[in-house]
């Protein structure tokens, strides 16, 4: 980040006759420049102005991005899906401020006056992250009320989320809570590691057992006859589901 007092000074020194804050503002804005130009070397986002700033990483695919200009504020991983490790660096690059893992979340986390720029870069991100923002993309997957993607692929039954994921445990926790009469559970699936998905060894599906038996209520509101459970694919089988849990 510039100085301004030394753009002060320098235009003092030669006399100039402009606007010194026009010239502050010059100076920025090609500190700026420069700043993307070099992020962007790196395959790095640069949060440039306020609104980019305010959406951060809850928006889009996990990578690095970078936050010059700062002033100091504090940071959040509010409405993040995956943890984040976060550095703080002064005017002069020097790091001020490191964080590790930071879960999503976190309405506050101090930075200091010192800082002038901060990087965060997805934890692990180097090893495909915690959850697998390309497949979601490509189902159209979107953020629910509760500003949070789906954990399951529904077409597959595999699970977006790595079981090192923050909330991994949530999915688990709501499977096994599933009661026998419920269309979708511990009766109807497995929760099997299978190391062929995305995440390798930490990756988790769902696979239908052999004999789902039963059949969903034959008839409600205009008589309409369902087909039974074990004639449905797996994602329509979550649906119903989901449409039964609603009324």
């Amino acid at each position: 980040m510039i100085d301004p007092i030394e753009i002060m000074k320098q235009a003092y020194a030669e006399n100039y006759q402009g606007s010194i804050t026009e010239l502050i503002m010059q100076g920025e804005a090609e500190a700026m420049a420069q700043e993307q130009a070099v992020a962007q070397e790196m395959g790095m986002d640069v949060a440039s102005t306020p609104q980019e700033q305010q959406v951060g990483l809850t928006e889009g695919p996990p990578r690095p991005m970078a936050f010059p200009n700062t002033g100091g504020q504090d940071f959040n991983t509010m409405g993040m899906d995956y943890p984040v490790d976060m550095q703080g660096f002064d005017s002069q690059g020097g790091l001020v401020r490191s964080y590790e893992a930071v879960p999503p979340g976190i309405n506050s986390i101090p930075m200091g006056p010192k800082v002038d720029t901060v990087i965060e870069n997805p934890t692990q991100y180097q090893n495909g992250g915690f959850y697998n923002q390309k497949r979601a993309d490509e189902l159209n997957y979107k953020k629910d009320a509760t500003n949070h993607l789906p954990s399951v692929d529904e077409e597959t039954g595999f699970f977006l989320k790595s079981d090192e994921h923050p909330t991994f445990h949530k999915e688990v926790e709501w499977f096994n809570s599933q009661p026998n009469t419920a269309p979708f559970g511990p009766h109807t699936h497995n929760l099997v590691k299978d190391t062929t998905g995305f995440f390798k060894q930490h990756q988790w599906r769902y696979t239908p057992k052999k004999q789902l038996g039963g059949v969903s209520v034959q008839y409600r509101a205009g008589g309409v006859v369902e087909r039974p459970l074990k004639d449905l694919s797996f994602s329509e089988k979550i649906e119903r589901y989901r449409k039964s849990k609603r009324k």
